[in-house]
């Protein structure tokens, strides 16, 4: 699985469709190293060259937890749109039906995060398993 940042968004993607144009790809190693220090409260952002990077946190964590909850709940429904859009337009795949089951309990989820002291789901695979 081949895994994007981008710096304009601030965002990582997992697959390379509809990215946005200033996308970075990224090793898996580089990216599970950044969630783990993020988790450790630490911030990502993006180096002069466009690529991420984790520095100090120098925010109000609260403050920075709920950029995050938001940032991450308009990705799931960025992606829960598209899909929905198949399957009321009747086109969804069975893989389709059971991504947005996915994401949308992801998005509810996200919504029940307590940003005084976060514990994040896991975001969904974009694609069914």
């Amino acid at each position: 699985m081949k895994i994007y940042y981008s710096a304009f968004t601030g965002g990582f993607y997992r697959n390379g469709d509809n990215l946005p144009a200033d996308s970075v790809e990224i090793s898996a190693e580089k990216f599970e190293e950044l969630m783990l220090q993020q988790e450790r409260g630490m911030v990502i952002v993006p180096d002069a060259k466009g690529l991420p990077v984790a520095m100090e946190n120098v925010r109000d964590p609260v403050e920075t937890a709920t950029e995050l909850k938001y940032q991450n709940l308009r990705e799931a429904s960025n992606f829960i749109e598209i899909l929905q859009d198949a399957v009321d337009l009747g086109m969804a795949t069975d893989n389709e039906i059971v991504l947005l089951a996915k994401w949308k309990k992801y998005r509810v989820l996200l919504m029940r995060v307590d940003t005084a002291a976060p514990e994040w789901p896991r975001m969904p695979d974009f694609q069914a398993s």
